[in-house]
């Protein structure tokens, strides 16, 4: 057992001396790969914030009665708009705090393919961080497969901002809507971060759709982001939220003179 122990220390040195040898070669530190942490923390408010109002769009209580709670918030609905309220404070079931309100107007039957939806923020926060933007929604279903459409516009907080085109296929749930803990959906498309204090923007495309598991407490289960800096010289750089593992944890892959190079930086 300890020869069995010595090899395993020894390897791991190994691979750890080889990381650092790396690091020094190509000049890249985990501190240089940080904005991955910014992309990967805005793209799960906004996914957040779509869940809750898709939650809200699907709710019988709500379409029947004008009122319910959902996750926590105050929602009210007329004919034409919803008006999701955290009122001064409200924790979720994922332990984050938020106040403000999600402002929606819509269009059609939110669960027939041609209705149409969007929402813009009203002193909206997610902890202590403010969110501002709006965010379009289109029902594009073709066949069984749910499919809507997303623009986000301008979703910006501490100066940067996402932005772009996304679709959320849904696999289950969509028609449970009691049944939250049931939703899985895949994104797909892309999203671009840019940061007003640098200048720079990182171009996000979903190489592997963005598997989002209600069960995971952590948001994402699964996909993989390629980014590409207009203004840092970072190739093979992508976001990796390793297939299946549901962990607090997310891979940042650089490619090093044609050697990976791998960090790991927590999902929240």
């Amino acid at each position: 057992m300890k020869q069995i122990g010595f090899a395993f220390m020894a390897a791991a040195l190994l691979l750890l001396s080889g990381c650092e040898e790396l690091e020094n070669l190509c000049g890249i530190s985990s501190e240089d790969l940080g904005f991955t942490e910014d992309y990967t923390r805005q793209l799960n408010a906004a996914v957040y914030i779509y869940q809750q109002t898709d939650r809200a769009l699907r709710d019988s209580t709500l379409q029947a009665a004008g009122t319910a709670e959902i996750d926590g918030a105050m929602c009210t609905r007329t004919a034409d708009s919803i008006v999701i309220d955290f009122g001064n404070g409200v924790v979720g079931n994922d332990g984050k705090e938020r106040r403000g309100s999600i402002r929606l107007g819509y269009s059609g039957n939110y669960i027939s393919a041609g209705s149409t939806a969007s929402l813009i923020l009203a002193n909206y926060y997610e902890g202590d961080q403010n969110l501002t933007g709006t965010i379009s929604l289109a029902n594009t279903s073709q066949g069984n497969t749910p499919i809507i459409a997303l623009t986000i516009d301008e979703f910006t907080a501490n100066d940067k901002t996402l932005d772009g085109a996304i679709s959320a296929s849904w696999l289950s749930g969509f028609e449970t809507e009691t049944q939250p803990e049931d939703d899985v959906f895949e994104l797909s498309g892309g999203l671009d971060l840019t940061d007003a204090t640098t200048t720079n923007v990182f171009n996000g495309l979903f190489t592997s759709p963005l598997r989002i598991v209600n069960n995971c407490p952590y948001t994402f289960e699964s996909g993989v982001v390629t980014l590409t800096s207009t203004v840092e010289n970072l190739t093979g750089l992508s976001v990796d939220f390793i297939d299946g593992d549901c962990a607090n944890l997310f891979q940042a892959n650089v490619d090093c003179d044609g050697n990976p190079l791998q960090f790991y930086y927590p999902i929240r």
